[in-house]
Formats: C-alpha cells, structure tokens, sequence
C-alpha cells in the first residue's frame, strides 16, 4: 500500500513538474525541402490551455556537434530566418544573443494579455546549412518535434515535401523517437510516400509526453540532389573575422606607413644647441609630448638671455626649509613665444619682479597646464598638417570598426574573433595616440636636437676646451638643452676640471667655491623642487561619513 501511494505521488509531481499549463491536442508540422540548400519550416499547434498565459515560445537550436566517425567531433552552425508567426503578436531573440545562447527564441503572444482554452499557433521559419553530406548521399535530418517540450502532444502529423518528385524506397527514410541518441525506428508512426510527399499521422490517442522525446526523420538522398554549400563556407564561418582584422590591420599599416611613419634621420653630431630654438620646443620635439621638464627648462634659458635671475636661500632654524627667489631683470622680446609669455607673465606678474618659488605651490599649475597647451598648438608647425587629420580620422575609423567588428563576429563568426577584433583596435588606438608624422623643417630641427643631445651625452674634455676658448658663456646657455634632455648633472660633471665661470645669473648662498659638477648637482636639485613646486595642485578632500545605499554598486532586481 505504501508503495502503491509513493508511485502515484511521483507519477503526480512528475506530471506536475512538466505541466506548463497546456497540452497540444495536435501538432502538424510541413517541411519544403529545395535543392538550393535550404527548407521552409510551417509549424501548426492545437493548444488547450487549462491555465492562463500570455501564450507559447518556440526554441530552435542552432549549435550542434556532429560524429563524423573516427571519433572527430565537428562543430555545426545552422541559421533560422524568415521568421513570421501569423495573426499573432511575436518577438524573436536579439540576433546577439542566439548567437552566444545558441539557440532562436520566438515568443508568442501578449505580454498584457492573457488566454485560456483553445488556441491556435502558426510558425514559418527558413532553416539554412542544415543539409549533411557525404560520398554517397545526401541527407535531411530534422527533429520534428524536439525533446523540450514541458507538455503532452495527443497527436502528431507531418508532412516532408521533395523537390521534382524524388523517387524514394523505404530503405531511403527513417523515422526515430525517444530520447536523445536512441536509434530506435518509430513504427507507431507510419509513414507514407507518393507525389514527392513523405507524410506521416500518428494515433489520436498518442498523448507522448513532450518532455525528453524526439520525433526525428531521416531521408536520404542523391548525392548531387542538394546543391552543397561552398567548401569554403565551414572556414569562413569559423575564421571569417580574420578578413575583418586583415582590412582593419592593413588600412592603419597604410595610413601609418605614408602619414604617420617618421623619415630617418641621419646621427651628425651638433655641437651648439639649434639656433632660434628654445629648449622647451627640443624636449616636445624629442618625444612628441609636452612636459614640465620641456616648460622648467625655461628658467635657465632666460637666465642666460640676461631676463631674470635666480637665488637659493637656505633654510633659517633647524625646522626652517629652503627656497629659491626668482628675480626679473628684462622683459621678454617681442618675438617670444605664446608659452614662454604664459610661463614668464604667470612668475612676474604686472608689475611684480620677484617670486619666492613656494609661493607658486598650489597655483601655479594652472599656468602650467596653459603653457603645455601653448607648446602643443605651437609645435604643430613641425609636423605634417595632413598627417594630423588623418590621425584623427584613423582614431574615429578604429572605434568603429571596433564596434561593428564585435557586433558582426559575434553575429556571424564567433565571439573569440569579436575579442580579437577590439583587443587590436585598443592596441592601434594607443599607438594612433603617439603617431605624429612630422614635416620636413621638423625633420630638419629634430636632426638638430638629436646631434646635440648626442654631443651632450658623448662630449670629450678637450673638445669642451676648444669651445670654451671659443665662447666662455657656452656652459650656462647649453645648460638649459642639458636640462630638457635630462643630462644636466652629466653635463655639469664634463666641465669639472674645466675653467668655467659661475654663470652670472644664479646666486648661492653655501659660500663654498665654484666648480661646474657641484654647481650642476645643486642646481639640478633647485629645479626638481620648482618642477615640484609649480606642477603642484591642491589636494580633494572628502564630503563626510558614509551611508547606506551611498557606495558604489548600486541598483537591484526584481520579478516581471
């Protein structure tokens, strides 16, 4: 007795599970096969819903891996299209995400509706590459009614439509159902062939529980009765967004290669700094960037123009610090640069003609910044003004070829290819960033800089000797260049043992005697404290204690 209530309890909750609340009184199922590679799909359900609903959804799979024998797994990939579903309101899965589901979802009916009772549904699908093919046949293989299904089917018909009326023998088509992989032959099911009608009509009183059965058909057919698909088409499908990256790759090598790709400059050594240059425009030039150091080089560039002058004060107590007093001894010329103004208006401005450097700390970055900005814009005289566009054109370019690489790889090859794709546009965006292709007077200047800062990093004593005796003031106006290509102490030590001057706008107080290496030494540690002093900006502070629902994170779910 127990064990009579325990089997109708798990026949009843099994039932239950399966039950979506409607059976299918009949299914009837047409297929259009058509030698061009593809079949038309009708779909006709009887539906009895005991309980209300919005209506039924339709899942397709459209990922498979078939045997090919020998234990090699292929992939399968077959598309659905032409979806309608007539008299009926329907939506069909974002194309995305069947892609990455594997699967096409139509749902049917009205999300603000409901119904109840007897209702009828037609489905009308085109099926693409879902064709097998072999040295001696080919075949359609189709799932007519597929194991997912969480209710009864009572009946069950169909009806498979050949092409210029095929003769077919019973040796040629097969019928199977059951679970998934069972090859057992459904003779419940008999099926008929006449006038190019395969067709097939189960009992009335059938009631095949949906859940876990297939109702699978097999025909074979002429190995050229089916036009087959380009051998090119499993590579494509699977490498196809290759070509995608190949035009992306290929447009940016060639934009790069005529706008973007310097000329080579031939290494001549130089051993004066290039004339009408300022060192702030040889540092951008060097790297393509506009940096404090470029901007603080400045400082003993006109210290050596005779336009101010610089002092270092030591600290006064054992808790006082140091600090350095820039004096203004000229105005600039009128032909200075837009930048150089900035920077030299912003230390003395009207009619101010001394500045501590602490008092620049906190303020002086905005000048800073304008500067910067001044140097870049002014730079663009040095470059290719075409390259320039073009630069920006490839970064827009990029973008969306990132954009639409990813929609379509993913849509039609796959996602690996999508990541691919916009991993490498990332890649190209940052190197686009720094391309700048520069003209033939940059070239010009540039090779300039380059010969400099070579004899900077390679001078000879007696070489600086010669110079020297030539002009006694070459030190301190090439100290500014040794500055901006960050080679100021090394400079500084190369005239140690040299006759060199205390250059006559720079005042210390240390009271010991000069040499070019401790005066290098020191002044390098001034600059570093007013690069640090003047790119200096205030410090955000915090607005107060936390709260609940206040971090980040935030947002929440719910039911439909």
């Amino acid at each position: 007795m127990v064990r009579l209530f325990l089997f109708f309890s798990f026949f009843i909750i099994t039932t239950l599970s399966f039950s979506q609340g409607f059976v299918v009184d009949d299914y009837h199922v047409d297929v259009f096969l058509n030698k061009a590679g593809y079949f038309d799909v009708v779909e006709k359900y009887e539906i009895n819903f005991t309980e209300s609903k919005h209506g039924i959804y339709r899942n397709i799979i459209t990922k498979y891996k078939l045997d090919e024998g020998d234990g090699q797994i292929i992939d399968r990939k077959i598309s659905i299209g032409n979806i309608k579903v007539p008299t009926q309101r329907f939506k069909v899965s974002n194309k995305i995400q069947s892609k990455i589901d594997g699967q096409v979802e139509i749902k049917i009916g009205n999300e603000n509706k409901t119904v109840k009772g007897k209702q009828s549904y037609t489905i009308k699908y085109r099926v693409n590459n879902a064709f097998l093919f072999n040295d001696s046949n080919s075949q359609f293989y189709w799932n007519l009614k597929s194991s997912d299904w969480n209710t009864v089917f009572n009946h069950i018909s169909f009806a498979i439509h050949l092409p210029d009326n095929l003769p077919l023998k019973p040796q040629n088509y097969f019928l199977y159902s059951g679970t998934t992989g069972s090859t057992v032959v459904d003779e419940s099911i008999p099926l008929v062939y006449l006038n190019g009608v395969l067709s097939g009509n189960s009992k009335s009183d059938l009631q095949l529980p949906g859940r876990g059965n297939n109702i699978t058909i097999l025909i074979k057919m002429p190995a050229d009765y089916i036009e087959k698909p380009s051998s090119l088409w499993p590579i494509w499908q699977r490498w196809g967004w290759l070509s995608w990256l190949v035009i992306i790759v290929a447009t940016y090598y060639y934009v790069w290669l005529n706008y973007g790709k310097d000329s080579y400059l031939l290494d001549v050594v130089h051993y004066f700094p290039p004339v009408g240059l300022d060192p702030a425009m040889a540092g951008y030039l060097i790297n393509d960037q506009e940096d404090a150091r470029d901007l603080i080089s400045l400082i003993p560039y006109w210290g050596a123009a005779g336009l101010l002058s610089l002092e270092e004060i030591s600290k006064k107590g054992l808790f006082g610090s140091s600090d350095t007093l820039l004096k203004k001894l000229k105005d600039l010329p009128s032909n200075a640069s837009s930048y150089e103004r900035v920077m030299f208006n912003g230390l003395f401005p009207e009619s101010k003609s001394e500045v501590l450097v602490s008092s620049l700390k906190n303020t002086f970055y905005t000048t800073m910044n304008s500067a910067k900005t001044l140097l870049k814009k002014e730079a663009r005289r040095y470059y290719n003004q075409t390259a320039d566009t073009l630069r920006t054109a490839m970064f827009a370019f990029l973008i969306i070829m990132a954009i639409v690489g990813l929609y379509f790889s993913i849509l039609y090859w796959t996602i690996l290819g999508g990541i691919v794709i916009v991993v490498v546009c990332v890649i190209l965006l940052f190197n686009n960033k720094i391309m700048k292709k520069r003209s033939k007077q940059g070239d010009d200047v540039l090779a300039e800089v380059n010969g400099f800062r070579m004899f900077v990093k390679t001078a000879e004593e007696e070489k600086l000797r010669i110079l020297l005796l030539e002009d006694p003031s070459y030190f301190e106006k090439s100290l500014s260049f040794a500055l901006t290509f960050g080679m100021l102490k090394k400079w500084g030590s190369k005239f140690n043992k040299l006759d060199v001057a205390n250059p006559s706008w720079y005042h210390s107080t240390s009271g010991s005697a000069f040499s070019a290496q401790s005066f290098s030494n020191s002044f390098s540690s001034s600059m570093g404290s007013l690069s640090s002093t003047m790119v200096s900006s205030p410090s955000s502070s915090g607005t107060g204690g936390g709260s609940s629902g206040g971090g980040f994170g935030g947002g929440g779910g719910g039911s439909w």
